[in-house]
């Protein structure tokens, strides 16, 4: 009889509990302004199509946000939980509050969580953004796409002439406001990029060496070229020394470097001759997953943003992407091993010789 009266002792407490949970469970629902995510995103990265250095304030968190730049804050509706209490519509407190604002006469009324005025600058963002967000698997080419801008591009004419007017280009890589073009015999076209840059690449030509890549970051703080001639082969940079060390490590196994790829918070991937392919830690998955996929690294390229593309022996392998770009890579009939791209959307890649290239700069 004891026994008895302490089993259902436990079965008491074990409905009780149950449902408790039930009744705290069932007085939450899923954020109506972020969709239970937690997160409002002002823009996504990777999303504009062209350049511009014209930035635009978070309406959440007031921030200058720089075009194409991703920038997401706690939705201000939930307190970034992804949920929120259900209102208590016999309490009249409650009924007085609206959208998750108080209605009082002292304070701005809101709408999703947002002021008026936070909700028309966010309205505007999202209207001027073309193109679409989804996923591609088709062409040989895989990865998140994301919506661009079109209103923010601003062309390179002179770059754009420059392959125009040869009708060839072997690699090009640009800033914001410049960058350099090189065909297969290792001339090149320069614009608004720095001194040290122009005297090297005309050093290395001069002396009949081979350029077998050239990078520069989105804003030109950083740059570097691998070149070599017959079995010798260097580099020469302006970076930092993660990017130093990992360099250095090709030289010290005797491999040639095929692809240097680096950003202003001091990222990196260096790809060799024998497809090896040394990274920041922060892209492992990334590389990972694009070897598992398309087999051997070729060519890769980083933006301001974390944005990453790798041009694979089977394909290419990216972690986001303008679909503006996207939509390019559908209609190509070769696999790029050079690629080049930022986060406004401006692009070369190629198959790594002087005549087959799509690029937009």
């Amino acid at each position: 009889m004891i026994i008895m009266n302490s089993v259902k002792f436990k079965i008491f407490w074990v409905v009780i509990l149950f449902a408790f949970s039930l009744c705290a469970e069932s007085r939450t629902v899923k954020c109506y302004r972020c969709n239970g995510t937690g997160r409002i995103y002002f823009q996504h990265g990777i999303g504009t199509f062209g350049h511009s250095n014209k930035k635009s304030q978070c309406p959440i968190c007031h921030q200058w946000i720089l075009a194409g730049v991703s920038h997401s804050d706690p939705c201000p509706a939930c307190n970034g939980l992804g949920s929120t209490n259900k209102p208590d519509y016999n309490n009249s407190s409650q009924r007085n509050k609206s959208n998750g604002g108080n209605s009082s006469n002292n304070d701005v009324p809101v709408q999703n969580g947002f002021t008026a005025e936070q909700q028309l600058a966010l309205d505007m963002m999202n209207a001027s953004l073309s193109g679409y967000d989804g996923f591609m698997d088709q062409n040989r080419c895989y990865g998140k796409v994301y919506k661009y801008n079109p209103q923010n591009h601003k062309g390179q004419f002179q770059l754009t002439q420059s392959i125009n007017n040869r009708k060839r280009c072997r690699i090009a890589s640009f800033t914001g406001n410049g960058g350099v073009t090189i065909w297969g015999d290792n001339e090149f076209y320069a614009v608004n990029v720095k001194n040290e840059i122009i005297e090297k690449l005309m050093d290395i030509h001069k002396k009949g060496e081979y350029v077998k890549d050239f990078t520069i970051t989105n804003t030109g703080k950083y740059w570097c070229v691998s070149y070599g001639k017959d079995n010798w082969f260097a580099w020469h940079a302006n970076g930092f020394q993660g990017l130093y060390d990992a360099l250095n490590q090709f030289i010290k196994m005797g491999v040639g470097i095929r692809s240097v790829a680096m950003d202003e918070n001091e990222h990196f991937i260096v790809v060799g001759d024998n497809g090896h392919v040394v990274y920041s830690m922060q892209y492992e998955k990334v590389v990972k997953d694009a070897i598992n996929k398309f087999g051997q690294v070729y060519g890769v390229s980083l933006t301001i943003d974390g944005g990453c593309i790798l041009c694979c022996q089977n394909g290419v392998y990216f972690n986001g992407l303008a679909s503006s770009v996207a939509d390019v890579l559908k209609k190509i009939n070769y696999i790029p091993k050079v690629f080049k791209h930022s986060y406004t959307g401006h692009y070369f890649f190629g198959n790594g010789t002087d005549y087959v290239y799509n690029y937009w700069f």
